[in-house]
């Protein structure tokens, strides 16, 4: 087993729990009582935001798999 896995790990659950920060804001902006008190560019704002740190994560998420997924493959081959 490769030695650097647990830390591998410990940096894909950390991405995986940053997912909160987006999550939050969508569930603020669910439950926002004042919605209508926003005006379009506000809104827009908030989304593309959330959005970004969305797809940021995701690609954080994914780069770590395929880095353990790679690392992986290099491993078994000098087996």
């Amino acid at each position: 087993m490769r030695k650097d896995l647990p830390l591998q790990f410990d940096l894909l659950k950390n991405a995986v729990e940053r997912l909160n920060q987006p999550i939050v804001m969508l569930n603020v902006l669910h439950n926002r009582t004042a919605l209508d008190d926003l005006d379009t560019c506000e809104l827009e704002q908030m989304l593309k935001g959330i959005e970004s740190l969305l797809q940021r994560q995701a690609n954080d998420i994914q780069g770590r798999i395929d880095f353990i997924l790679e690392k992986g493959g290099d491993n078994e081959q000098n087996k």
